[in-house]
C-alpha cells in the first residue's frame, strides 16, 4: 500500500488532500500542531493516523515519522502561517514566526523525510505554495517570500 505523509493536514487544503490520499489508496499520516485535530480528521477520513508534530522541530518531526511506521512514498510540505499587516506594522516575531513555519519547517521536514526515501530509492515530495509567491499582494509581511 502506498503512504503519504502531509504537514498541516488537520484543516483545510491539507484535510482535503488527505482526503483525496486514502481515496487514491494511500495510508496517511494526517500530521498537525493540533494533535486532537489530525486524530479527528484521521478518523474521520479513515485508513489515516493523525499525529500532532510541529514541522519547526527536528526531533518533533522525526518522532512523527517514527509513528507513522513506514517511509513514506508521498511527502507533501503543506504546513503554513501568515500573519497578514502592513510592513511597518508588523512585528519581527510575527515574521520570523511565518519564516519559520513556512520555510525551515519545509525544510526540516523535507530533510528528514528525504534521508528515510533515500535508503528506500524512491519517493515523491510537493511542497504546496500559494499565488502570493509569485503576484504577493499589500500587507503579506514574510508570507510570499517564506
Amino acid at each position: 500500500m502506498k503512504t503519504a505523509f502531509v504537514t498541516g493536514g488537520a484543516n483545510g487544503l491539507g484535510a482535503a488532500i488527505c482526503t483525496r490520499a486514502v481515496k487514491d489508496g494511500y495510508r496517511v499520516a494526517v500530521v498537525d500542531m493540533d494533535g486532537d485535530k489530525a486524530r479527528e480528521t484521521a478518523a474521520r477520513i479513515g485508513n489515516a493516523v493523525g499525529i500532532q508534530a510541529d514541522v519547526t522541530d527536528e526531533a518533533q518531526m522525526e518522532r512523527a515519522l517514527d509513528e507513522f511506521g513506514v517511509i513514506p512514498d508521498l511527502l507533501v510540505n503543506n504546513a503554513g502561517i501568515v500573519r497578514f499587516g502592513p510592513l511597518l506594522e508588523q512585528s519581527v516575531a510575527d515574521f520570523r514566526k511565518v519564516v519559520e513555519v513556512n520555510l525551515i519547517g519545509v525544510y526540516i521536514t523535507t530533510r528528514a523525510v528525504a534521508r528515510r526515501m533515500v535508503t528506500r530509492g524512491s519517493g515523491n515530495i510537493v511542497s504546496i505554495t500559494s499565488i502570493n509567491a509569485l503576484t504577493p499582494g499589500p500587507g503579506a509581511g514574510a508570507y510570499p517570500a517564506a
